[in-house]
């Protein structure tokens, strides 16, 4: 995919209100000290799940459906319970649904309503176990769905 070919869009999880939240699971890794990225979109129809996946996410498998092109303003805000975590950031991606149609369909679907998958590296590589998979960090807590900012009127903004 290049870049002529991406149109961009902005993510904003910048309020705790808005942000999903995590139960931290690694004893290995504190999620201070690690660097977050963006490796999925996930968008919902009311039926199904649709992603949009990162290439640099270990599982992506040869897919590359968006790339972010900032990552803002990330804080992970201790929450309520043990060892959870309010994700805050704001990000500019850039997609092609020209690529992604069954994605676009079910933007128009759910409103433009979006979720923001985060994962984390260290020293600019996705953390991965023996078998080359992404490492287990955490466990999703509460998914907040936002909506996907942009001034394509293509794809129902």
């Amino acid at each position: 995919m290049t870049d002529s070919e991406l149109k961009e869009y902005f993510i904003n999880y910048d309020k705790s209100r808005d942000a999903c939240s995590i139960i931290w699971q690694s004893d290995k890794y504190n999620i201070n000290e690690l660097e977050p990225y963006i490796y999925a979109i996930q968008c919902d129809d009311g039926e199904n799940f649709y992603d949009l996946i990162n290439a640099e996410w270990p599982e992506a498998n040869g897919r590359d459906d968006f790339k972010t092109i900032e990552l803002n303003n990330f804080e992970a805000i201790e929450g309520d319970e043990d060892a959870e975590y309010l994700l805050c950031f704001t990000a500019l991606v850039g997609i092609n649904f020209d690529n992604n149609p069954d994605f676009y369909r079910a933007l128009d679907d759910s409103d433009n309503q979006v979720v923001a998958r985060i994962q984390f590296k260290k020293d600019g590589k996705p953390l991965v176990d023996v078998d080359g998979y992404q490492e287990y960090l955490y466990e999703m807590n509460i998914d907040n769905f936002i909506e996907l900012e942009g001034d394509d009127s293509l794809a129902g903004f």
